[in-house]
């Protein structure tokens, strides 16, 4: 399963690049290791070549470097090239998604990576966490091609009303 592990580091690239360009916002985007290994565990792996489907499932966990994604479920849609190999076109993290790093913590229902756009999608109530610093909404969108993100609420539609809220963590000055 030479491949999924491929697949695997690949997905970590992303989510490395998410976490620095979405969470935080930094010089460090330019700086990110995207080489080398990844390390992840699952209880189950599957592959359905008849839908292109690559699943991990059970207490997913992915971690590279100081970057680890815990999810439910984790499942790769890929197209096979004329060559035989393999191209991921999107990554989808199910139920209880968190993504970790040393700099902060995203939370959500849903992330959802679309490769040929480049967009970053996390669904579900969203909380992002740095410092004390916390932001709260439904929709987290962001474009890596562009490098912009927004946050954006579900505008009273389903069941509750809500807002895009946060708290801000000022230093106590000297």
């Amino acid at each position: 399963m030479k491949y999924n592990q491929t697949l695997l580091v690949r997905f970590s690239a992303i989510i490395s690049l998410c976490s620095v360009v979405w969470l935080f916002p930094g010089p460090a985007v330019s700086q990110q290791n995207v080489t080398g290994n990844m390390e992840w565990e699952a209880d189950s792996i599957s592959m359905d070549e008849r839908t292109n489907r690559v699943t991990l499932l059970g207490n997913v966990r992915l971690k590279k470097d100081d970057l680890t994604i815990g999810s439910n479920k984790v499942q790769f849609a890929y197209t096979k090239t004329s060559s035989g190999s393999i191209q991921v076109n999107r990554i989808d993290a199910l139920g209880a998604v968190v993504l970790n790093s040393s700099q902060g913590t995203a939370t959500g229902n849903v992330g959802i990576y679309d490769i040929p756009r480049n967009l970053f999608t996390m669904l579900g109530a969203v909380k992002l966490s740095q410092n004390g610093n916390e932001f709260f909404g439904d929709r987290l969108l962001v474009d890596l091609s562009l490098r912009t993100a927004s946050l954006s609420a579900n505008g009273g539609k389903g069941t509750e009303s809500r807002r895009v809220s946060g708290r801000l963590t000022f230093p106590t000055p000297d």
